[in-house]
């Protein structure tokens, strides 16, 4: 990990706290189309959309579903299974929360303070699977834009991770060097994988483990919290 210049972040889940910040404009959803009508409450209509949600966008990132189609089948599925199919109120729901969702200002942990630490010593960037005028309209209200010198979404690349062609753009227009870059994100495929395919550096931000791992493959190390990865980085300067 020595040598590192360049220090790539994926944004949701990594970053963003994506679950937190959906679930909050879910629930606005919710009650602005009167969805208890068709719903027992708010967290059967929550988890009903996040399972059909999440197995579209597993297709949006193999290129089998577009992006106009993805914002308002997720919500037309969620409504039939209810049994209150209606294109119009999916396409309303779709719209409500693509202009809601990121307006919220969730960070995960300890967000803020690492980038203010990290962007003392090397040069940031986004890699991020979104649509590109909601990834950078989150990155603009939470207040973390001015720590990026380059954000490249699959919208505006044209390639979703793990496609190698994503990471060697972002690489090509941050002007850096896969052999001194790192990408960091909480996607093993997406963010691990690609990265390594391109000969980046990895860390696996792992929320779930509780220690840091640095000593599973050479040039991955795995985090748990964002104070982990500060702390490391800091042993190999």
């Amino acid at each position: 990990m020595k040598n590192v210049q360049h220090i790539f972040f994926d944004l949701d889940r990594t970053l963003w706290d994506f679950e937190t910040n959906s679930r909050e404009a879910l629930l606005m959803a919710y009650e602005h189309f009167g969805l208890q009508q068709w719903f027992d409450d708010s967290m059967q209509f929550i988890k009903k959309y996040e399972a059909i949600n999440d197995q579209l966008w597993a297709l949006y990132r193999k290129g089998q579903v577009e992006k106009s189609v993805l914002r308002t089948k997720r919500f037309g599925d969620t409504l039939k299974e209810a049994g209150c199919w209606s294109e119009p109120i999916a396409r309303d729901l779709g719209d409500f929360y693509i202009m809601e969702s990121p307006k919220q200002k969730k960070l995960l942990p300890s967000t803020a303070e690492m980038l203010q630490e990290l962007n003392d010593h090397y040069e940031l960037h986004i890699i991020t699977n979104g649509f590109d005028e909601v990834q950078h309209f989150k990155l603009e209200n939470c207040g973390l834009d001015h720590y990026f010198d380059v954000v490249i979404t699959s919208d505006s690349a044209g390639y979703k991770k793990p496609d190698e062609r994503i990471f060697f753009q972002a690489l090509t227009k941050a002007k850096a060097e896969a052999k001194s870059s790192l990408m960091v994100g909480d996607d093993w495929n997406s963010d691990i994988i690609g990265a390594r395919s391109v000969g980046m550096k990895q860390c696996f931000y792992n929320p779930e483990i509780k220690l840091l791992n640095d000593k599973s493959e050479e040039g991955l190390i795995e985090v748990g919290h964002h104070d982990q990865l500060i702390d490391y980085l800091k042993s190999q300067r």
